[in-house]
């Protein structure tokens, strides 16, 4: 059975994302498959029924719901007519001038998993959210402002470290250390084309600090960004899921669960910002032992004028941390994590809770957050109602 259907993704219209879609029990597209039918149990879809699972949607205002009419017409989750559990499969490429420059991307999804947030998402009373290139550049620009305010923080307290900001591009290209995880260019190409002339100064800012160049790519911003990229030789070397969730009436405080038993959650003070850094930088590090990098680039952003921090305790004890930066009403939840001996005994859940009604009482519309795909932090918020709002890339070149 196959679904045929394409969507815009990037900001010119000579660039898309072209996809075929089917759903069937094996996984694989049977070959001669006929098109889905009202008597066969399922509603014909609609271009724009198809772009959820492309992750490019409609654009709409934040907490508008979209049309769900092809999730309430498919079978129950375990399958249909007693056949093995219903899979989509969606095979897409990227091309642009008609010239296909990514291709034979393959993704598959369980359809128990897809109904699954649909659930998610209703029993916490949030509405899901529509991606267009306004709100990606609401998350896009609040991430980068949030490094732009740890740069000029490690410029001023250690002006030897030649920490250094430019806009460009309509994004900001940042240096806080040779290797930082902060050294990267965030939020170009999302106000419109990429000139040579701009992609020449991004490169000669990093080149002149004899640092490779590191562009964080949301998959919305202008084709010609991407021409850039293939131009130049770039590569990628790292994808990431931006997960995102409305903020709803029920993030309040009160309305949360309270912790598991022996976690207490406290905004770290000026005085305990060192054992913050260190708590969250081993998390990070596993047991090994914290980089200096790591260290000083962490305790820069927790001393940014948006960044509030949180530690967790079980049984009085230091188990983790993590970050909450608010900006343009997006909650920016970064530098979360656990201490080995600690983990799986709830401790994330409930500094994501504390976040989320932090930013409920602060106004905030949407919760944001970054997640490797597939990683334990991604099902973690997905499981508080986050979805899968894009996946970025990260196009890299060194010098030689």
């Amino acid at each position: 059975m196959i679904f045929e259907g394409s969507g815009q993704c990037g900001g010119t219209d000579n660039t898309r994302a072209e996809a075929r879609f089917w759903a069937n029990s094996s996984a694989t597209a049977p070959e001669g498959a006929a098109p889905l039918t009202e008597s066969q149990g399922l509603t014909p879809i609609q271009q724009h029924q198809h772009e959820p699972l492309l992750g490019v949607l409609p654009s709409k205002r934040v907490g508008k719901r979209p049309d769900r009419s092809m999730e309430r017409s498919l079978p129950a989750a375990g399958g249909h007519s007693g056949a093995a559990p219903v899979q989509v499969l969606v095979e897409t490429h990227l091309a642009i001038n008609g010239r296909v420059i990514l291709p034979g991307i393959e993704l598959q999804y369980r359809l128990e998993d897809w109904r699954r947030a649909f659930e998610n998402a209703e029993e916490l009373n949030v509405d899901t959210l529509l991606l267009d290139l306004e709100l990606a550049g609401r998350i896009e620009l609040a991430e980068a402002r949030s490094a732009v305010e740890a740069a000029v923080m490690l410029a001023k307290l250690r002006p030897e470290s030649g920490a250094a900001v430019e806009a460009i591009a309509g994004g900001f290209a940042v240096y806080c250390g040779a290797n930082s995880p902060l050294t990267q260019a965030v939020g170009l190409g999302l106000n419109g084309g990429v000139s040579e002339e701009e992609f020449d100064r991004l490169e000669a800012f990093y080149k002149n600090k004899q640092e490779p160049v590191r562009v964080e790519t949301c998959p919305l911003a202008d084709g010609s960004l991407v021409e850039q990229f293939g131009k130049r030789g770039y590569r990628v070397t790292e994808f990431s899921n931006v997960m995102a969730r409305p903020i709803s009436q029920n993030d309040s405080a009160h309305e949360w669960p309270k912790p598991a038993p022996g976690i207490t959650i406290e905004k770290a003070g000026r005085a305990q910002i060192d054992l913050w850094t260190l708590t969250v930088a081993q998390g990070f590090s596993e047991n090994a032992p914290v980089p200096q990098e790591l260290f000083e680039v962490m305790k820069m952003f927790a001393q940014t004028p948006s960044a509030e921090c949180y530690l967790a305790r079980v049984d009085g004890k230091v188990a983790g941390g993590g970050t909450l930066a608010v900006r343009d009403g997006v909650a920016g939840l970064f530098g979360a994590s656990t201490l080995p001996e600690f983990r799986k005994r709830g401790v994330q859940t409930a500094l994501l809770h504390a976040r989320l009604a932090r930013a409920a009482e602060a106004g905030c519309e949407l919760a944001a957050c970054i997640a490797l795909p597939g990683s334990s932090s991604q099902r973690n918020v997905s499981r508080r109602g986050f979805l899968t709002l894009y996946t970025r890339a990260k196009f890299e070149r060194a010098w030689g």
